[in-house]
């Protein structure tokens, strides 16, 4: 995980552009592959590709496999299956994980702190939060969600650091460079307002539904407001669920006025959107980028459409952000 990775409310930094990259997600219980090529400016998908996973790597199990020969064993050879036989052009891979697999905590911090003393007091938040061994070490990505009286509000995403070097390790042991490693409610943060560019200036929620879980974070005008995950317990109702977690987040900012609402993940239908957009009277979108992108063969778009919507979304979201 990077240390500072991009955020909708944080300036990209420059890069050199790729003309090739490739996203992996490593969902629940599935890997799902999608290679990109950018043609001046515009992604063509050359191919894409998903496999059971032997076991649920989506999950606080990740967490275990560095530290266990069998997992770690099982997650390589995995991997390996979603290449054998097939050629790729880029060695460079960028990898998605679920929001659940990180420990995402909204924390508050003395604003007085030097950045080491941060540093050490949120290393020591986030052991003390999961349980972590007093040597362990954190990734840590700081999101400033205000300041009090004499502290500052901050979403903190943490993973540990020996999960990041055995993923890392475990990809160039296969030839591969990891360029990031994502989380993917942030990258359709990241990505919502570049499919839908009025939502750059407006305020908006992005609602992620993978029953039995969901997520909920809201963007407005003067910055980031927060983030919130619940549980989906509603069969059928899912968006119902959805939207108690987004008045969560909106729960410490009364006066927000929401402009727009996008839904991604399994539970992002067309009826949910509408659902939604009745119960709130606010334009709501299901974002699934793989239907807005061309493909290089008509063997590999038939492969994608053989598949649920959201099935390739993030692991592109994470190839396109790789090669631009």
């Amino acid at each position: 995980m990077r240390d500072a990775p991009d955020h909708p409310c944080r300036e990209r930094q420059n890069r050199m552009p790729l003309s090739h990259h490739l996203g992996l997600e490593i969902s629940d219980n599935a890997l799902r592959l999608v290679e990109v090529r950018i043609n001046d400016g515009f992604p063509i998908v050359l191919r894409c590709d998903v496999a059971e996973a032997s076991h649920a790597y989506g999950s606080d199990l990740l967490h275990r496999v560095p530290f266990d020969y069998e997992l770690a064993k099982a997650f390589i050879t995995d991997i390996a299956g979603l290449f054998h036989g097939r050629t790729v052009l880029s060695n460079r891979i960028s990898v998605v994980l679920p929001a659940t697999v990180p420990l995402l905590v909204t924390l508050p911090v003395d604003a007085d702190l030097s950045p080491s003393e941060r540093d050490e007091h949120l290393q020591w938040e986030c052991r003390t939060l999961s349980g972590a061994p007093d040597n362990a070490e954190f990734h840590l990505y700081q999101q400033s969600l205000g300041h009090g009286k004499d502290t500052e509000i901050l979403l903190v995403a943490a993973m540990p650091r020996e999960t990041v070097r055995f993923l890392k390790s475990a990809f160039e042991h296969l030839t591969f460079q990891v360029s990031g490693i994502e989380i993917d409610h942030f990258l359709y943060e990241t990505f919502i307002p570049t499919l839908y560019p009025q939502a750059a200036r407006a305020t908006f929620a992005v609602l992620g539904i993978a029953p039995p879980r969901c997520i909920a974070s809201v963007t407005g005008e003067d910055g980031y407001l927060g983030m919130l995950r619940g549980t989906i317990t509603r069969a059928g109702h899912a968006e119902l669920d959805a939207l108690t977690v987004l008045h969560g987040v909106l729960h410490e900012h009364p006066a927000t006025v929401m402009q727009a609402i996008f839904l991604y993940g399994p539970g992002a239908t067309e009826h949910s959107a509408q659902a939604l957009s009745r119960l709130l009277d606010v334009p709501v979108h299901a974002v699934h980028p793989m239907r807005a992108v061309s493909f290089i063969a008509g063997a590999e778009a038939e492969k994608a459409r053989a598949h649920t919507p959201e099935t390739f979304d993030a692991a592109l979201c994470a190839a396109m952000k790789g090669a631009l």
